[in-house]
C-alpha cells in the first residue's frame, strides 16, 4: 500500500492467475460434517473459529520494483473519509445514503483536482469508477512513477496497485458431479421447504448462458415478496456503478427475466453478460457456478442447483478486454450490495488459495461480512488450499 510519509508497499504480482475453482462460504462460523452411513448429513457449528486467508509474503517495497516510471498501471486510490458501508454496514439505498454518496463524490472530485494539478501538471486523470459504498475511492490509470506523489496528497489514505486475475490454462477435466447434491444434503434441505425462493444470488465471474434451459424464467408461484422485480431494481439503478460506466443504461438493458434479474458486463462496459462473443475466450465458468447455485429443475435432466428457485444477478468481470480487473470486481460487488443481494459468489483466486496484496484490500472485502450479504470466495483446489 502507499500512504504519505509511511513505508511504501505494493504487490509484486500485478497479474494473478484465476483458477476455475469451486468456492467455499466465509461466514462467522464453520460447519463440520459428522460421519454417517445415511444420506442425511447432520452437522454442528463451531463458534469462535477464525480463518485468516491472507498471504504474508505477497508485498514488496515500491523502490524494489523494476518498473518503468512512465508505464501506465491500474490503481485504486482510497480516500480518508469513511464509505457508506464503513459508516453503517446495514445501509440500504435511501435519502441519507444518496446524500452521503453526493458528499463523498464531491470530496473525491476535490482530491482528484489537487492530484491533477500537483502531480500531473494540470492533466486530467483517466478514472474508471468512483466508489462510495464498499470503499471511498476511485479506480484510475496513472503512470507508475506518480504513485508516491499521489499517495502524499491530503485526503488520500492509500494508493493500491490492482491485481489482475486471468483464466488458468489447465488441462480438460471431466468431474463426476451428479451426486454432489446428495453429498451436501441438498434434497434434505428441499424437504424442509428451502428451495431458494426469494433468494438473490450474484455471480461475479465470466458471465452466464442466458439461453440455457436451466436458467429459464421462474413461474409466478416460485416468486415471493423478497424476490427482485423490474421495479425494485429500477428503483436503485441511478446508484449503480454500471450506470456510471454505460451511458443511458436503463432497466430494460439489465433486466433479463424473473430468473436472471440483472446482467451487466463490467469488463467490456456493455450489456452482453453471456459467453456468446467469439472474441471472448474466457470460457463458461460463470454458467457452471450459477448452475451449482441455482439451476432450475428441468424435466428429464439430472442437472439442478442447490437453490433452484433462487434468482441470479450476472456480473461479468471477464470479457473481450480480458480481466478480471480488481476495479471491475469491486464495482460489481458494490452494485450487488446496492441491489440488496443475499449471496455473492466470487470464484477468484489462485490454485493454492486466496491471495491479497495488502491489509487494506483484505479490509475492503471483509467489510461485506458486516452487512446482511454473504460473500462466498473460492479457497483454491491445489496444494495447501
Amino acid at each position: 500500500s502507499l500512504s504519505g510519509g509511511e513505508t511504501f508497499i505494493v504487490s509484486l504480482a500485478l497479474a494473478l492467475s484465476l483458477c476455475m475453482i469451486l468456492s467455499v462460504t466465509l461466514q462467522s462460523g464453520i460447519v463440520r460434517a459428522i460421519e454417517t452411513d445415511s444420506n442425511d448429513l447432520p452437522f454442528e457449528k463451531l463458534d469462535g473459529v477464525k480463518v485468516d486467508l491472507t498471504k504474508n509474503d505477497a508485498d514488496l517495497k515500491l523502490d524494489a520494483l523494476d518498473v518503468d516510471p512512465d508505464q501506465t498501471v491500474k490503481v485504486i486510490i482510497v480516500m480518508e473519509s469513511e464509505s457508506i458501508i464503513e459508516e453503517n454496514p446495514k445501509a440500504q439505498v435511501n435519502n441519507h445514503t444518496k446524500e452521503k454518496t453526493l458528499k463523498l463524490l464531491t470530496e473525491q472530485k476535490k482530491v482528484v483536482k489537487v492530484i491533477e494539478n500537483e502531480v500531473f501538471g494540470g492533466m486530467g486523470m483517466d478514472i474508471s469508477y468512483n466508489y462510495t459504498w464498499l470503499l471511498n475511492g476511485i479506480a484510475a490509470e496513472v503512470p507508475f512513477g506518480s504513485l508516491k506523489a499521489s499517495a502524499a496528497i491530503a485526503g488520500v489514505k492509500q494508493v493500491l496497485l490492482q491485481p489482475v486475475y486471468e483464466v488458468c490454462k489447465t488441462e480438460t477435466a471431466n468431474p463426476m458431479t451428479d451426486a454432489d447434491g446428495i453429498l451436501i444434503g441438498r434434497e434434505n434441505t428441499w424437504a424442509q421447504g428451502f428451495t431458494g425462493a426469494g433468494l438473490k444470488i450474484a455471480v461475479i465471474d465470466t458471465g452466464i448462458d442466458s439461453d440455457h434451459p436451466n436458467f429459464a424464467a421462474l413461474p409466478e408461484d416460485k416468486l415471493t415478496e423478497d424476490s427482485a422485480t423490474r421495479e425494485s431494481i429500477g428503483a436503485v439503478m441511478a446508484e449503480l456503478n454500471a450506470v456510471s460506466r454505460y451511458n443511458r443504461l436503463t432497466i430494460d438493458d439489465v433486466y433479463y427475466s424473473s430468473k436472471i434479474v440483472f446482467g451487466f458486463n463490467y469488463c467490456d462496459n456493455n450489456t452482453d453478460f453471456t459467453h456468446d462473443n467469439p472474441m471472448d475466450g474466457n470460457g463458461d465458468h460463470g454458467t457452471h457456478v450459477a448452475g451449482i447455485a441455482a439451476a432450475n429443475t428441468v424435466e428429464g435432466s439430472n442437472v439442478v442447483g442447490v437453490a433452484p428457485d433462487a434468482q441470479l444477478f450476472a456480473m461479468k468481470v471477464f470479457g473481450v478486454n480480458g480481466g478480471a480487473y480488481t476495479e471491475d470486481i469491486l464495482a460489481a460487488l458494490e452494485d450487488a450490495l446496492i441491489l440488496g443481494v443475499d449471496v455473492v459468489n466470487m470464484s477468484l483466486g489462485t490454485p493454492a488459495g486466496f491471495t491479497s496484496n495488502t491489509d487494506e484490500v483484505n479490509a475492503i472485502y471483509n467489510r461485506v461480512s458486516e452487512t446482511d450479504t454473504v460473500l462466498s470466495v473460492s479457497a483454491g483446489n491445489n496444494y495447501n488450499s
